[in-house]
């Protein structure tokens, strides 16, 4: 079984070419001695008008990714030390400043986890969400508030008007995200991330919020990478799941397929510790140990320590990212398990 190249992969089986293309990005960050890769040749794509789910634990460098295709990795300390990210026929790695400048905010918007940390506690809802168009497109103060206040009755905020004059702290939290959700559309990006922006919020708003986020996606015909640790949002939202443990990719594929079978245990591992309708009394699945510290990985294969399946050879070998079927898999077993039946 030969390793094949996750983006061309995709690309190959699409009919037209994805808006956004990452191909073996690896971000390191300097530790004081030496520098420390906290994301390793990632690859995957999002077709334009397309909702893939980024999935995985606290420190699997989702978001890390999330911020490289931005250019927002903390320099000096940190850098996309190799690899491409090619947005709409452009390396965003290659492109100087003042021109990713351009493209972030406007091609590319970005909703974050936490929007009190995101918006300016100084300035006005409205003034924060028309400072994009009055910076892009060249607009009054005028004509870009008066779409502020459009975005915020189209993200469901009432009494928009009134609400686009206050502060940050006087909204809710789903009203908050929802004004950085306003924020990110205000100049009709091409391509929305957004980094588990559900998190902080009650059951009844997250599903209100995801509703959202796909109703946007369809009207807009607007890309939508959504960054979770959540498989539930990532069913009900997204077509492709990118699946990541400790800085690697380890499976993608389509949703539905995956979730119906999956071909790598850390991915079989998730499923099971969802919840189930009609599942009785059944104890939900976890597991066992936590992800390895990045300065401190396995020399073989990197979830070998947690795995139910795992033999000696995945102790002392590192496996590639295999096409299996009609997906990607990083696992030594692929062959086995697909036999097996493993997620079956």
């Amino acid at each position: 079984m030969m390793a094949k190249n996750v983006a061309e992969e995709v690309e190959a089986s699409s009919s037209s070419s994805p808006l956004l293309s990452v191909e073996g990005a690896s971000v390191e960050f300097w530790t004081g001695s030496s520098w420390l890769r906290v994301v390793d040749q990632v690859s995957f794509v999002v077709p334009a008008g397309g909702r893939v789910g980024i999935v995985g634990e606290s420190g699997s460098g989702k978001t890390m990714t999330g911020l490289a295709i931005l250019g927002l990795i903390p320099g000096p300390a940190g850098r996309l030390a190799e690899g491409s990210i090619k947005f709409d026929g452009h390396d965003l790695a290659q492109l100087p400043p003042a021109e990713m400048r351009r493209i972030r905010g406007n091609d590319i918007a970005m909703v974050f986890q936490e929007p009190m940390r995101s918006l300016n506690p100084m300035m006005s809802i409205g003034d924060q969400i028309a400072e994009g168009m009055r910076r892009h497109w060249g607009w009054s103060k005028k004509k870009a508030t008066n779409r502020a206040i459009e975005l915020l009755d189209r993200v469901e905020i009432p009494a928009a008007a009134q609400r686009a004059r206050e502060y940050p702290h006087h909204l809710s939290g789903g009203m908050r995200q929802r004004a950085m959700i306003a924020l990110a559309l205000a100049c009709d990006p091409k391509l929305l991330i957004a980094d588990e922006p559900t998190t902080a919020l009650d059951v009844t708003v997250q599903a209100q919020i995801i509703e959202l986020f796909r109703e946007l996606s369809d009207e807009r015909d607007m890309a939508l990478l959504f960054i979770t640790h959540d498989l539930g949002v990532v069913s009900e939202l997204c077509s492709d799941l990118v699946v990541m443990y400790s800085g690697q990719v380890v499976e993608t594929g389509d949703v539905d397929r995956v979730f119906d079978r999956p071909t790598h245990p850390y991915t079989e591992g998730l499923l099971q510790s969802l919840p189930k309708l009609g599942a009785g009394n059944r104890e939900l699945g976890f597991i066992p140990g936590n992800p390895p510290d990045p300065a401190a990985l396995p020399p073989g294969c990197r979830f070998q320590p947690r795995c139910p399946h795992a033999l000696p050879i995945c102790e002392t070998s590192q496996p590639e990212l295999l096409t299996i079927g009609d997906r990607q898999s990083r696992c030594l077993l692929n062959s086995e398990l697909s036999l097996q039946g493993v997620g079956s």
